[in-house]
């Protein structure tokens, strides 16, 4: 069944309930029976009444609600055929208005306010429920699932209805969720609690499980500022930035503390360096994360990203990484994206490239994701799902630090690549390493074979970038090349007294 079932679809990002000029419910539920139960009575009393009802719910479930609406003693074909039960698929009413991945509104103004002047016909009252951002939820489309939400608020303005909305429980369990819970409580008219809560009869009953619910919370918020105030004494121990090769555990939570600090203060920055096309295309930017310190320091991945990864914190920095990129290239700017960690968690990652892109309108194309051709390997089926859902939101791919003798010919053949970086180490000693130059110029002759594109780091002088124009090389990057016409923008430190951070002589700052 659906991880989240919604009517009227809940006004997460819309106006409250009591603004929207129609009765709007919310319930929670624990099983499919008590949901069953909840819908059939919600739609029953209208069609006990004379008046209509509509669902628009996946076929199991339109199935069990009309079986239990005739063991209630409803005649579900009367109503049918007096148009006082409207019972539609919601897969098929969702592509009817969908253009492009989001919801039109036209269509579904079109489309909702046509069914609902259907039922309420002869002055009719309405009671809808349905299931379609439901489907949109559930598919990781948070940006669409709320655009939905909006347009059945808009409706309501126009046509006069009841909406009925419910969550189950589950979706609601971790601590991360009772932000969005609260928004959702505070939106609707009437909350009703699951049936583990509603269906005690008795007022005693209910006050105990009260308290104890109370007990749980003051139990958690307890063990919250426990963890806060261990933190805090980790933090008094943060020492100068230093890479945790050989360093003791202390240390790593000191990293720990640092980073959150750092995100907590918008304390991180990307530097773009520039990538040349050698055959007169579009410049690039090649984004490299950086920590500012406090004192304007500016230091890099290698110091800070291993405590990342090791504690849990890389998908906190990818999201911040993701939305900044993603701004850039909605400036016009084609940019390359190296992700803290490879991509294990790949179809939150992909949801998360997925909202930004839409927020602001950016290019998919303008996003090219760098990845590690070994360490994407080693993800064995989540990197070729993470390759192949970039492919589907448009975005490109690059494997870096590719050289020959790695397996890396074969696996290349299963993924949808646009670049492949050269390994640096290659390209470093090419005008007096022989086997380096052969080894460039097979990795060209591969590339061209698989409609791939070529990049060169590491580019240290003349000899080596004509080397690489005689080789047939796309694209180059290194202490060589410049981006025509760029000054150097440092980054201002954004902290009281404290001097502005030094930008590398060849980086060009984003300030998202």
């Amino acid at each position: 069944m659906s991880s989240l079932v919604i009517a009227s679809e809940s006004a997460v990002a819309g106006a409250p309930a009591a603004g929207c000029g129609h009765d709007h419910r919310v319930e929670f539920y624990d099983s499919t029976e008590f949901l069953v139960d909840s819908v059939t009575d919600f739609t029953g009393t209208a069609l006990r009444d004379g008046d209509a009802a509509i669902v628009v719910a996946t076929e199991a479930h339109r199935s069990a609600f009309e079986a239990a609406l005739r063991r209630s003693g409803i005649d579900v074909d009367a109503a049918v055929a007096e148009d006082r039960y409207l019972a539609f698929d919601a897969g098929e009413k969702l592509a009817s208005f969908m253009i492009s991945g989001m919801p039109d509104a036209g269509r579904f103004a079109e489309m909702a306010g046509a069914v609902i002047e259907r039922a309420a016909a002869q002055g009719r009252r309405v009671r809808v429920y349905g299931e379609m951002v439901a489907l949109l939820w559930d598919a990781g489309d948070v940006a669409s699932a709320i655009t939905l939400e909006d347009l059945w608020n808009d409706l309501a303005v126009v046509h006069h209805f009841e909406l009925l909305c419910a969550y189950p429980m589950s979706a609601f369990e971790d601590a991360a969720s009772a932000a969005a819970f609260k928004r959702i409580c505070d939106q609707h008219s009437t909350v009703i609690p699951s049936e583990q809560y509603s269906l005690l009869d008795d007022a005693n009953a209910r006050a105990r499980v009260v308290a104890q619910l109370q007990q749980e919370v003051a139990a958690l918020r307890a063990e919250v500022a426990r963890l806060n105030a261990e933190q805090e004494i980790v933090a008094e121990l943060a020492a100068e930035p230093r890479a945790l090769t050989g360093v003791a555990g202390q240390e790593a939570g000191t990293w720990v503390s640092r980073l959150r600090r750092t995100l907590g203060e918008d304390r991180l920055v990307l530097n773009g360096r520039p990538i040349v096309s050698l055959t007169g295309g579009a410049v690039r930017e090649d984004l490299l994360l950086q920590m500012v310190t406090r004192d304007g320091t500016l230091v890099d991945t290698e110091a800070f990203l291993p405590a990342a990864r090791k504690f849990g914190l890389s998908a906190e920095i990818d999201r911040w990484i993701i939305a900044r990129a993603v701004r850039f290239a909605a400036l016009g700017r084609i940019v390359h994206v190296h992700p803290s960690a490879p991509p294990v968690d790949h179809p939150r990652l992909l949801r998360v490239i997925e909202s930004e892109l839409r927020a602001v309108l950016a290019p998919a194309a303008n996003v090219i994701f760098e990845l590690s051709a070994t360490a994407l390997q080693a993800e064995g089926a989540a990197g070729q799902a993470f390759a192949e859902g970039l492919r589907e939101l448009g975005c490109g791919l690059a494997l870096a630090d590719f050289r020959t003798g790695s397996g890396s010919f074969t696996y290349l053949q299963r993924l949808p690549v646009q670049s492949l970086r050269i390994d640096v180490e290659l390209v470093r000693e090419l005008p007096d390493n022989i086997a380096n130059q052969h080894l460039v110029r097979a990795i060209v002759k591969l590339a061209r074979s698989i409609d791939c594109e070529t990049i060169a780091d590491g580019v240290q002088d003349a000899q080596t970038l004509s080397l690489l124009r005689q080789y047939g090389i796309d694209y180059a990057e290194g202490d060589h090349i410049r981006h025509p016409g760029t000054a150097p923008q440092p980054r201002a430190s954004r902290e009281p007294g404290t001097a502005g951070a030094p930008a590398r002589a060849e980086a060009v700052s984003l300030v998202a």
